[in-house]
């Protein structure tokens, strides 16, 4: 069972995807990715983070749920 901290934990580790576009930013820029491989690199951290954010969600409902919020 989930609690309030856990959530704040997963509503934090979501801010993380600025940190990944940076670094796939500077990959791009400083080991001339082809067109492909960018393209792969943002489809793997869209579904990433569509997890996290589901997983997000869901901890948040179950919260309102168990009126721990």
């Amino acid at each position: 069972m989930s609690d309030r901290f856990d959530l704040e934990q997963e509503i934090l580790d979501c801010w993380n995807i600025t940190k990944d576009l940076e670094l796939l930013n500077q990959a791009v820029l400083e080991k001339d990715f082809t067109v492909d491989q960018t393209a792969n690199l943002l489809i793997g951290i869209i579904e990433l983070y569509n997890l996290k954010f589901d997983k997000t969600f869901e901890t948040f409902s179950q919260l309102i749920r168990d009126r721990e919020l």
